[in-house]
C-alpha cells in the first residue's frame, strides 16, 4: 500500500521536471498494474482541485482542459480515507514531526496504515524517514 500525496498526483498532469514526472509515472504504474494499492487522505482532492484551477487559469486553460486533467487523476482509482483529527491534534503531530499541516495528514495516514509514502516534497520525505515510514 502506498499513500500518494498531491505532489505526485499533480505531476501526473502538470508540467514538472522530467525526473519528477518519471517518478510520478512509476507510482501510477504500481496502481495500474495492481502490484500496490494507491491510497490518499480525502484532502488530496481539495489540494489537487486548488492547484489545477490555479495553474489552469493562470495558463489560460479552458474549463475542458482543467476538467480533463482532474479526470486523469481520478482514473488512478485512489482509495480515499477521511481524516477527522482535531486541529490541535494535527498541529501537535506536525510540530513533533517537523512538517506542514497538509503534510502531517499524509504522514499520519502512512503511519496509521503501515504504508509507504510517495511524495516529491523533500521535507516530507525527510520527516517520513525519521518517523520510520518507507518512501517510494
Amino acid at each position: 500500500m502506498i499513500v500518494v500525496d498531491a505532489s505526485i498526483a499533480l505531476a501526473w498532469v502538470l508540467p514538472d521536471s522530467e525526473q519528477n514526472q518519471k517518478h510520478a509515472a512509476n507510482v501510477a504504474e504500481f496502481g495500474v498494474s495492481g502490484t500496490e494499492e494507491l491510497v490518499a487522505p480525502r484532502l488530496l482532492t481539495a489540494e489537487c482541485s486548488y492547484r489545477l484551477l490555479k495553474y489552469g487559469r493562470s495558463h489560460r486553460w479552458g474549463e475542458a482542459k482543467i476538467a480533463e486533467s482532474a479526470e486523469v487523476i481520478d482514473l488512478l482509482n485512489l482509495r480515499y480515507f477521511e481524516i477527522t483529527s482535531p486541529v490541535a491534534s494535527l498541529v501537535r503531530f506536525a510540530v513533533r514531526h517537523h512538517v506542514q499541516g497538509y503534510d502531517a495528514v499524509y504522514l499520519g495516514l502512512a503511519l496509521r496504515l503501515g504504508a509507504r509514502l510517495a511524495t516529491l516534497d523533500g521535507g516530507l520525505r525527510t520527516a517520513a524517514r525519521a518517523a520510520g515510514v518507507a518512501v517510494v
